[in-house]
């Protein structure tokens, strides 16, 4: 105490304190604060990802404190004085957070997508103000990181990514895959533009936009990997709507006699207009021209 109060008037004492400084800030960095911003956690729970980032802002302020006097004294010497005052306005000063609630714990092949990803998902989650839960789940989120998706298709076909998560992010996280593997130099489809646009259409709509894109029901249930049925079914839901012409999907001449039939018949069914028809005439394209009549 009595060398450190009377440093002023002892350069040499100045000169071991401004080395001492200097080596314990490499320590500090070394030991403690390297480690620490490495440092991994993640978690949906709330309650713990309270804790463990008051305990973590706790330990930055306290780096923080530490640094600002070590550099101090590195860069002026000791003094007391200053060294109080440069230790109180550092205790008041608040240091930028890493929010260890939004570090990552996971053995991936991509840590800078799976990074990406989740740093989305936090934004996503103040902005919707709801949990984080609740755009995506953890397990969710690594099996994204882990496959990097380059379609839509690819996308959707990720457990947990249901009709309502592409639908609402699906134009999102697709666009962040695609991102990252150009980054990467990874293959990525030639048509980028429309496999995001795909991602955010629910499973009728991108039916839809295959067609007008000019495949056929056969093309894109081959494409999508779904029964043609299925398919048609899609299709006929917006001839309903009328928004789809439905001489697009049938010639006028079995149109006319299938309409002819319905307009005549009792029953309005596909099964008894087929019966009257015969088999000439498939189901869905009854079920088709059913539609288009309201």
């Amino acid at each position: 105490i009595y060398h450190f109060g009377h440093a002023d008037n002892n350069p040499r004492l100045q000169e071991r304190l401004k080395s001492g400084a200097a080596y314990f800030m490499g320590k500090l960095n070394e030991i403690i604060e390297t480690p620490f911003n490495s440092a991994a956690f993640q978690t949906d729970n709330k309650a713990i990802r309270k804790s463990v980032s008051d305990g973590v802002g706790k330990l930055e302020k306290e780096i923080a404190i530490k640094t600002q006097c070590l550099k101090q004294i590195e860069t002026a010497g000791f003094n007391i004085k200053t060294y109080l005052e440069t230790k109180s306005k550092a205790a008041i000063e608040q240091p930028v957070k890493a929010k260890a609630s939004r570090k990552v714990l996971m053995q991936t092949t991509h840590p800078e997508f799976f990074s990406m990803l989740n740093s989305w998902r936090y934004q996503k989650a103040d902005e919707l103000n709801i949990e984080i839960s609740k755009i995506l789940r953890q397990t969710l989120v690594e099996n994204i990181a882990e496959e990097v998706p380059a379609t839509a298709s690819a996308l959707k076909a990720i457990k947990g990514m249901g009709g309502k998560k592409m639908q609402q992010f699906g134009k999102e996280i697709l666009a962040m895959a695609l991102q990252y593997r150009k980054s990467k130099a990874m293959e990525v489809p030639p048509n980028i533009d429309d496999e995001i646009l795909l991602a955010g259409l629910d499973t009728k709509a991108i039916s839809f936009e295959l067609f007008n894109r000019g495949l056929s029901p056969s093309e894109i249930a081959q494409k999508r990997k779904m029964a043609l049925s299925t398919i048609e079914n899609h299709l006929f839901s917006y001839v309903a709507q009328g928004e789809l012409d439905v001489f697009r999907l049938i010639d006028n001449e079995r149109y006319d006699i299938i309409s002819s039939c319905i307009r005549e018949s009792d029953k309005k069914t596909a099964s008894a207009i087929r019966e009257q028809l015969g088999e000439t005439f498939s189901y869905n394209e009854i079920r088709l021209v059913l539609a288009d009549m309201g």
